[in-house]
């Protein structure tokens, strides 16, 4: 599922009760951290995820204009950028019919109007949390390095995740090259290569921009300092990683951690 650290996690709303959708985004806006896109055209809206991604879709099955909730559904499921995003409809339409002619369609989830409130968070965190996974990639010299970097990430970082690691810029820049990577831990101190130079390589090929990005500053000159500032890197960790880590890569890729249902409750 793609994921761009520009623009964070992104929900889709879908109805065209104009109404119903205004109060269905400051519902879920005022509650949830991500963003959350209202659309009260089907069409337009499949027009925006493919230009933005998104994360997951809610939305109304019945639509009132020529192209159904159904036939919204049927073109994400068989658009190949858009098929790995889950579907929930949040619907008035309660028979047995329309649930089934849902799921034969693939739609993952059936919400009945009116909204419960611990139902409509439950599952949204729950498709967020089981499809949205990042890729991270720990790009250090010194093995010591790298396995305390992966340690702190993979006990403390509140998504799924796929860690993959390089030693050299040479390396990482081939994993890059074939791989939808998302986060860069990325130290300095390595051969021929260095951090710095990597992340301006990066930059001159269009690929930083698409990269959230923690940087390591060790033993910087001047003339790095300065080339990071031109890069526009604002996320650093330092050296031995600590659970700050986790925060600093969470800022990096424009998240914050997944809400327990108890405390949106208490609200």
């Amino acid at each position: 599922m793609r994921y761009d650290a520009n623009n964070g996690i992104t929900v889709m709303l879908i109805d065209t009760n104009v109404k119903f959708l205004e109060y269905f985004y400051r519902f879920l806006n005022t509650k949830l951290p991500f963003n959350f896109i209202p659309e009260k055209n089907g069409t337009r809206a499949l027009l925006t995820a493919d230009k933005t991604p998104v994360h997951l879709f809610l939305m109304e099955a019945k639509l009132t204009e020529q192209v159904s909730g159904y036939k919204i559904l049927e073109l994400i499921k068989s658009d190949d950028k858009l098929k790995d995003i889950p579907v929930i409809f949040v619907s008035s339409l309660r028979d047995k019919v329309s649930v089934a002619k849902a799921k034969a369609l693939g739609v993952n989830d059936y919400l009945q109007k009116p909204i419960v409130p611990e139902e409509i968070f439950e599952r949204t965190i729950k498709f967020l949390s089981q499809y949205l996974k990042f890729k991270i990639l720990i790009v250090d010299y010194e093995e010591k390095h790298t396995k305390a970097a992966m340690k702190v990430i993979k006990s403390q970082f509140p998504y799924k995740c796929e860690i993959l690691t390089a030693n050299s810029a040479p390396s990482a820049m081939e994993i890059i090259d074939t791989q939808e990577i998302n986060l860069l831990i990325v130290g300095n101190n390595m051969p021929i290569v260095s951090g710095v130079r990597m992340l301006a390589m990066l930059n001159d090929q269009e690929k930083l921009s698409k990269l959230g990005v923690v940087f390591c500053p060790e033993e910087l000159s001047v003339e790095d300092r300065g080339t990071l500032g031109e890069l526009g890197i604002e996320h650093y960790a330092e050296k031995p990683y600590t659970g700050a880590l986790v925060e600093t890569a969470m800022n990096a890729l424009n998240i914050k951690p997944l809400p327990e249902i108890e405390d949106l409750e208490q609200d």
